[in-house]
């Protein structure tokens, strides 16, 4: 993992910003080399705010095509910061194909951990910026000019 993270870094063009998203130190069983991710701690972080129906259908049309099986597991593996009883109605709803319900209780997962790795950081380097809508080729622009202004 790190030998290709390696060599993807080398091939970035360092005269220009490196946009990175929020990760925690784990990725998977993989970890972030101790100094990338000290440095990724201290960059400044804009946390992107976009409505939650819009997030879960980003999360349907990404993840809704994957075998339902497929999906349990990775439910099974989140179970214990998920909860019991969100995990069985994620689990239920995804019996039933309501992949929204699923994405809905799943962003309650993730939304819990990216607060809690945000609050790891010095809060004066997180600027938040609420979008109306899930669409990248829109939102670009706005987070460029957002950038302009308050970093």
């Amino acid at each position: 993992f790190e030998n290709n993270l390696a060599d993807a870094w080398r091939k970035f063009d360092f005269s220009k910003t490196i946009w990175l998203e929020d990760e925690s130190r784990q990725l998977g069983r993989c970890a972030l080399p101790d100094p990338l991710f000290f440095q990724l701690r201290e960059a400044p972080l804009i946390k992107i705010i976009i409505p939650i129906p819009e997030r879960e259908k980003r999360l349907v049309k990404e993840y809704g095509g994957f075998k339902k099986e497929e999906l349990k597991e990775q439910l099974l593996k989140i179970r214990g910061r998920l909860g019991g009883q969100y995990l069985k109605e994620a689990l239920k709803a995804l019996e039933n194909g309501d992949m929204k319900t699923v994405a809905g209780l799943t962003l309650r997962y993730y939304d819990k951990a990216y607060t809690h790795g945000a609050s790891q950081r010095p809060q004066e380097n997180i600027f938040e910026l609420e979008l109306e809508k899930d669409e990248p080729e829109e939102n670009v622009q706005i987070i460029l000019e957002f950038v302009k202004e308050k970093i």
